[in-house]
């Protein structure tokens, strides 16, 4: 328990803090960074909506989707880790979703970051599951489910950011630059500015929201516990012979941010080391 309260307090002070830090000191070098993302191009369908808050199975998730010959399934992980340039088009969703700044995501805007995916899950695509229902009618809607005490102590633990990174993100252009920024937006508007305070709140009530919107007929709520079969016989797939995925458990978890976070420092230390032989040979 100390442990968790340990992690816990940087968080309480960002949650607090840092998207006014964003707010003043970022956007006007965001209007000058030139835009990095690929738009992709609807290549398979849309077949699944996993719109389960994050933390709740969605990695294991993610991985019975690729066994069962998905194509893929779109996670926070390729927003974090795998195609960072992504959070560009995310933080517009978010900014023309929450502050009406910029036209707001339909299904044409969702297939240029989704196009190559057959399924989709967590952050930060559940900050739109209304509009994803909308956009892909077609699809079945998964809530992947979680004890809300459980869910709300690990993502406390996780969510932590280093303040002085972001600027130094976007002014030497570092790949990662908009996935803060994203996520700061997501912690401002879908966890009303405290995940603190308000996430387990806003943990109920989504699952509600998305319960009363999605007809029972078209609608799974699974504990990834309970394996392949209730999901296989939701979707129509057989029943896999092999072991049901399991992963990112708490050191795996960590271990990912880590190696992010060091891939992240480097690229700023040799960046800074070109800036610097640049600027002093253009001195001489």
């Amino acid at each position: 328990m100390a442990s968790t309260v340990l992690h816990t307090q940087p968080f309480l002070w960002y949650s607090t803090y840092i998207e006014g830090y964003y707010s003043t000191c970022l956007m006007t070098v965001m209007t000058m960074t030139k835009r990095n993302y690929v738009k992709r191009q609807r290549a398979v369908p849309m077949r699944v909506l996993n719109l389960g808050l994050g933390r709740t199975g969605t990695h294991s998730f993610r991985e019975a989707m690729k066994s069962l010959g998905y194509s893929d399934c779109y996670h926070g992980y390729v927003a974090v880790f795998e195609s960072p340039e992504d959070c560009e088009m995310w933080y517009d969703a978010l900014l023309a979703k929450y502050e009406n700044r910029g036209k707001p995501y339909s299904r044409e805007e969702f297939d240029h970051l989704l196009g190559h995916c057959q399924a989709v899950c967590g952050l930060p695509a559940v900050c739109f599951a209304e509009e994803l229902i909308a956009a892909y009618p077609e699809a079945k809607v998964i809530l992947s489910l979680r004890d809300v005490d459980s869910w709300h102590m690990y993502v406390l633990i996780y969510y932590l950011i280093n303040p002085c990174l972001p600027m130094i993100e976007m002014i030497l252009q570092i790949r990662h630059r908009h996935v803060r920024l994203a996520y700061a937006k997501i912690g401002q508007h879908f966890f009303r500015g405290s995940l603190r305070r308000f996430g387990k709140d806003v943990f109920i009530e989504h699952y509600a929201r998305i319960s009363e919107l999605v007809p029972a007929d078209n609608l799974l709520q699974y504990h990834i516990s309970e394996g392949w079969a209730p999901l296989c016989q939701f979707l129509g797939e057989p029943v896999p012979t092999r072991t049901f995925p399991s992963g990112n458990e708490v050191a795996g978890f960590r271990q990912k941010f880590q190696i992010r976070d060091r891939t992240i420092l480097l690229e700023i230390v040799s960046k800074l080391i070109v800036l610097s032989v640049a600027t002093s040979s253009s001195a001489y």
